[in-house]
């Protein structure tokens, strides 16, 4: 069986044609086989642009094949030169749009180290799988040899043999291989995995492979085809992952790519994600404070800007960002849901109809069930039905049991449960954190206590107030309610229980005050 990427049908795929071809190359193609559906790419020249092919067949040996595929009744009209597909004229004729793809393609692949010499073998085909045969003579420029019809199909490896032969008898070609190959994977794959780095200390990062739903596998490939986008999502939903992603795809294409967001945790944690591509030169990761026309020292030769936490830009903010880059530049905005969580939630700063990210990815359930009170969005959101333990809730009477009750139960996570201290984060409504009762200790239990910081030693319990923490995350979150109850809770009391709450990927433990008595 043929490597099929994806290594399922994307649900978004209509075409009968590519749905048959599909199914006969994974079943019938040997495993040395490389075959990628609807692939997209940033074709660089002046400025980005998005080129598909619906078809890149690959084999080590043999080389590269654009497959353009076309279903139904297909015609050709030798007067007009025009093509027709059940009747309606095609804009360019399919043999036209292999070859473009497949010079685009090539190109593309020039601009990396390996095919620069263009020494190995690419040629294109055409597929029209539901047609048996040809009644008249075809154009030039449609080479029977490379057009593939319904009776190919029972002996599809070697048809396509036959075509790289074809193409090999133009001029000699030196073979692909397996490092050009894993090369071109790299480049263009769809990816239904990607990599989430999460540093747990100086020495050693700890590296979680994350499985994209078919939601978040859809928008990131779907992304491709819009230059300017809003993807919305409540808390969990993978928006700073696929942000992270899209950033890698953009500076693999050499991209010059500015990833941005307002705190200078996030700034961190997206640095560390985005090393190597940082290393590259392609890619720079700012808070937007360091970018401000006063104070920046950057060079603005970017191409593409991505936007992380975007709700926490107003719209002169934004306006500014997009001036940066050329009219016809890239630029992604990753924003929360949530109307209770900023003024901006519900205001898009593109004009452009948001792309909606509506499943918890993060949470568990019982964790997203305690969640889900606090969160007003204007679309449905979907808990990931990992159950989960329960959310544990702790009432305590004044600010010098809190701590007991914290020493507790960390001794107990780390002693009877195996949970590392560094999987533990402590999270406080307090602000200013120096107002915290927490700023006070330097030690908890046998633990230090510090505030958070990117880089920590991993026998360190951490802490920080609620907004510093936005859009991070932590096996284990402990939610500490410091201010004083009010008996009408405000918009921001609220945000910061959805945002704290929503920071634990498994475990949650809330601790809070008593409700207030009601004196009638």
């Amino acid at each position: 069986m043929a490597r099929m990427i994806p290594k399922k049908l994307p649900s978004t795929t209509k075409s009968k044609a590519e749905k048959t071809l599909f199914q006969i190359f994974e079943k019938d193609l040997s495993d040395d086989y490389i075959v990628f559906h609807g692939t997209w790419w940033q074709h660089i020249k002046y400025i980005p642009q998005d080129r598909e092919a619906d078809f890149i067949i690959i084999h080590p040996e043999q080389g590269i094949l654009i497959l353009e595929a076309k279903g139904g009744e297909i015609m050709y009209d030798p007067l007009n030169m025009a093509w027709y597909q059940n009747e309606r004229k095609m804009k360019i004729s399919p043999f036209t749009q292999a070859r473009d793809i497949k010079f685009k393609f090539l190109d593309f692949l020039s601009k990396h180290n390996g095919f620069k010499n263009k020494d190995f073998c690419i040629g294109q085909c055409v597929a029209f799988p539901d047609i048996d045969g040809v009644v008249n003579n075809l154009p030039s420029e449609a080479p029977q040899e490379i057009l593939l019809l319904r009776p190919q199909l029972g002996n599809i490896s070697g048809w396509i043999s036959s075509v790289f032969e074809r193409y090999k008898g133009e001029r000699p070609f030196t073979k692909l291989g397996d490092q050009r190959t894993d090369l071109i994977i790299k480049l263009i794959s769809p990816s239904t995995e990607f990599k989430k780095y999460i540093a747990n200390d100086i020495s050693e990062t700890n590296q979680e492979i994350l499985q994209l739903t078919q939601q978040q596998y859809d928008i990131l490939n779907n992304l491709c085809q819009h230059p300017e986008c809003i993807v919305l999502g409540c808390a969990g939903s993978g928006k700073t992952q696929l942000a992270i992603e899209k950033a890698r795809r953009l500076c693999q294409h050499l991209v010059k790519t500015l990833v941005i967001c307002k705190s200078n945790n996030l700034s961190l944690y997206l640095a560390a994600s985005l090393e190597n591509e940082i290393n590259t030169g392609y890619c720079v990761v700012s808070i937007f404070e360091e970018i401000h026309p006063r104070k920046s020292q950057l060079t603005f030769d970017f191409t593409a800007i991505i936007l992380d936490e975007g709700q926490d830009f107003d719209s002169e903010e934004t306006n500014y960002l997009k001036e940066l880059i050329p009219d016809e530049g890239i630029f992604y905005i990753f924003q929360d849901s949530n109307q209770n969580l900023s003024k901006n939630a519900n205001k898009f700063a593109l004009q452009v109809y948001p792309t909606i990210l509506d499943k918890n990815c993060r949470n568990t359930h019982n964790i997203f069930k305690y969640a889900e009170p606090f969160v007003s969005c204007s679309h449905a959101i979907n808990s990931s039905f990992m159950a989960g333990k329960d959310v544990v809730s702790r009432i305590y009477e004044d600010t010098d049991d809190i701590f007991i009750l914290l020493e507790n139960d960390i001794t107990n996570l780390v002693d009877n449960h195996n949970v590392l201290p560094n999987q533990v984060v402590i999270l406080t409504d307090m602000h200013p954190s120096s107002k915290s009762i927490l700023s006070q200790y330097s030690h908890i239990a046998r633990f230090d206590l510090k505030p958070y910081s990117f880089n920590q030693d991993k026998n360190t319990i951490q802490w920080s107030n609620i907004g510093m923490y936005k859009g991070l995350e932590s096996d284990v979150i402990m939610l500490f309610f410091e201010k004083e109850k009010k008996l009408i809770p405000s918009n921001w009391d609220i945000a910061d229980r959805y945002v704290g709450a929503t920071r634990a990927k498994s475990f949650l433990v809330v601790y809070e005050p008593p409700d207030r008595d009601i004196d009638f």
